[in-house]
């Protein structure tokens, strides 16, 4: 079954991944009071896209209206990975995606092929028919912390030891010969759609701009050699 998250802001800032306790040290004292929300996980992505590429030559073109699929699940890869996969739509900083819950993925035997057999068998409409006319492009991992503000409204995310791998050529997952990486870390703000003053004042107090990153491009990026 397809589940919508709503729309909402989703701001980007990146930074030196080497300065992550800079970084922290802002979140800290920020007024609006953030604290750790959940402990800090590895995040671990598959991002699908069209043989050309669709996906990825409509963030570099600047297109203001995107999206992409990816499965999301969290800690180490095993024979039984249980996450989601995603649709997620971006329109300039407007985010929001329908998500589908996947069981049972052996990340570790089963070839992709197989793997895409058994997300067809839980998927439905929109998320099932990009399942069948998408591929496996990269795969990436990184740790994120979690914070929230005290009202309970606004929550960021730093994400940081970013790791790619590169998947178009493999028949099964490929996580032993990786991607270089720069030691980059992002910076992400998510709050539903209101209070849009008080999200810029929230904003104004890091003093980094506002970007329109992609961890998906940025690792096909490094693959590609750009």
């Amino acid at each position: 079954m397809e589940i919508g998250n709503g729309n909402r802001y989703e701001i980007k800032m990146v930074y030196d991944g080497l300065r992550i306790y800079e970084v922290r040290q802002w979140i800290r004292n920020h007024s609006a009071a953030f604290r750790m929300a959940y402990p800090t996980r590895l995040v671990n992505n598959i991002y699908f896209d069209t043989e050309e590429l669709g996906a990825f030559n409509d963030h570099i073109s600047g297109s203001g209206s995107r999206q992409k699929m990816r499965f999301r699940w969290y800690h180490e890869p095993s024979l039984q990975v249980d996450g989601k996969l995603e649709i997620k739509r971006k329109d300039a900083m407007v985010g929001s995606k329908i998500v589908e819950r996947i069981n049972g993925l052996d990340l570790v035997n089963d070839s992709w092929k197989v793997i895409q057999q058994k997300m067809l068998a839980q998927t439905t409409d929109q998320m099932h028919l990009l399942v069948k006319s998408t591929v496996p492009v990269s795969i990436n991992t990184y740790k994120r912390d979690y914070f929230v503000s005290a009202d309970g409204v606004t929550r960021v995310t730093l994400d940081y030891q970013m790791k790619a791998w590169d998947q178009r050529v493999y028949n099964s997952p490929n996580m032993r010969y990786g991607m270089p990486q720069t030691n980059t870390m992002v910076i992400e703000f998510k709050r539903d759609m209101h209070g849009h003053q008080d999200f810029a004042d929230i904003l104004a107090e890091f003093p980094l701009r506002v970007t329109n990153y992609s961890k998906y491009v940025s690792a096909l990026n490094s693959i590609l050699g750009w």
